[in-house]
């Protein structure tokens, strides 16, 4: 028995793909790869595949991770070379390990990066960013609550760029608590009076622990 855990990319041409459909996808990857994966028992056998946080749609990613178990041990060269002869356009393995730690269930934060082209100056931004409170309408099952998101803004800072801004973002994520970089758009879009937001792309880079550690080194 052989546990594993990959790295690996989410691109432009995937980043429309829901969590649903990735799942479906690495299911047929590993099936098509040959490798000797591990299947649950029952009627219904599956094989054993866990992610370690939903990417939201529309966001790209060089940081997202997975595990499943194999019957036999294989090289991580091997495993790599046979899921990504198997991945679709957008998909792409960039690491393997059988190092299991730290858990899935440890994350807490996620890195990323978000290129905006707006009508506002970066000041107008950190102006926002830098209130003890950032409220923001958020949908739940009862319907749109009102939260404050700045305890999930864990760290920030703005870069000026030719034509855009380059927003480096550390947000709450994990099983308890995930912010999405979109309720930041909104915030700014409420606070700042005639905000017009023309373009933005999101990359998420990494996801970390409480102790800033990375799933994979």
């Amino acid at each position: 028995m052989m546990n594993v855990r990959i790295q690996f990319s989410k691109g432009y041409e995937a980043k429309y793909v829901s969590h649903l459909d990735l799942m479906r996808t690495f299911n047929r990857m590993l099936m098509r790869s040959g490798l000797p994966v591990s299947y649950t028992q029952g009627f219904n056998p599956h094989i054993i595949l866990t992610f370690a946080q939903p990417l939201s749609v529309g966001v790209t990613s060089d940081g997202e991770y997975a595990e499943f178990q194999m019957e036999e041990q294989c090289t991580f060269d091997e495993i790599k070379d046979k899921l990504n002869a198997a991945a679709p356009e957008g998909i792409e393995i960039l690491k393997v390990t059988d190092e299991l730690a730290p858990k899935f269930k440890e994350l807490y934060a996620a890195a990323y990066e978000v290129t905006l082209q707006c009508n506002q100056p970066k000041e107008a931004l950190l102006n926002v960013l830098n209130r003890e409170v950032i409220p923001v309408e958020k949908k739940t099952k009862k319907g749109l609550k009102e939260i404050n998101i700045k305890p999930l803004l864990f760290d920030f800072s703005i870069e000026e760029e030719a034509e855009s801004l380059m927003l480096r973002l550390k947000l709450a994520s994990g099983s308890e608590r995930n912010l999405n970089p979109d309720l930041l758009l909104k915030a700014f879009e409420k606070e700042i009076p005639g905000f017009r937001m023309d373009y933005k792309s999101v990359h998420r880079i990494k996801l970390l622990t409480k102790e800033n550690e990375e799933l994979m080194k």
